[in-house]
């Protein structure tokens, strides 16, 4: 079977979820290991390329549109966006061409604070990669409001004074990180303390793919994914 992408439809919280997936060529029923790709707020970016990258390699991935963003139904909220993430990842493994026992995650920007957040809750994941990530009690400011607003514009939101309360309480909300980094005070943000305690270098693939990122992960020797993000990183795209 030739390389190929397309789209699944899953069952998230009651609502449609859309989800692309990049296929790697090889037999009709062979599993791949795969990456679960977590967008950021609003989505813009995608990281389709690094997707690609991966299909050429022989990774498959599967990238889900959170509720409310891109297509899928329902309402966009931060507080359900963890939730919305361990839900994805339970049907990506049924699909046929994935192997549920080599699943990795990668986030971008606020997909990164759901990757570090999901990786603290599934340790069946072989690898968590989180780039440029966003997302913490230190982003509520002044300014959080019109922050919203304006990157909310091409998602389906609840009122703008109801976002900024969904904000606050998923920031305010403890989904594990502190077991998974073993102390207490880790943020899923991209602040300097954050980096300095978290990041490490994920293990090569066969032929090199080099980046360094913040990161964490669980794995055997020779076990992983290394992916390189998109140019122009910016946080909460």
């Amino acid at each position: 079977m030739r390389a190929h992408a397309g789209t699944e439809i899953f069952r998230v919280l009651g609502q449609k979820m859309v989800a692309t997936y990049h296929r790697p060529a090889g037999p009709e029923g062979k599993r791949f290991p795969t990456v679960l790709f977590l967008h950021g707020f609003p989505g813009s970016e995608k990281s389709v390329d690094v997707q690609r990258e991966l299909m050429r390699r022989g990774i498959a991935s599967v990238a889900p549109a959170f509720l409310g963003a891109w297509g899928s139904g329902g309402k966009y909220r931060f507080t359900t966006l963890v939730p919305q993430a361990r839900a994805a990842l339970r049907a990506a493994k049924k699909l046929s061409f994935v192997n549920p026992r080599r699943v990795a995650v990668y986030g971008y920007s606020m997909g990164g604070w759901v990757a570090l957040n999901l990786a603290a809750l599934e340790p069946s994941l072989k690898a968590v990669v989180a780039i440029a990530s966003a997302g913490g009690p230190e982003m509520i400011g002044s300014d959080t409001k019109s922050f919203l607003a304006h990157l909310s514009k091409p998602l389906n939101v609840p009122a703008q004074g109801d976002l900024l309360g969904d904000f606050r309480r998923a920031h305010g909300l403890d989904f594990g990180l502190n077991g998974l980094f073993g102390r207490k005070g880790v943020r899923a943000g991209g602040g300097a303390r954050h980096q300095r305690e978290t990041q490490s270098q994920l293990p090569r693939s066969p032929k090199g793919l080099h980046h360094e990122s913040v990161s964490h992960r669980r794995r055997e020797p020779g076990e992983g994914i290394r992916a390189q993000p998109t140019a122009a990183e910016r946080p909460m795209r």
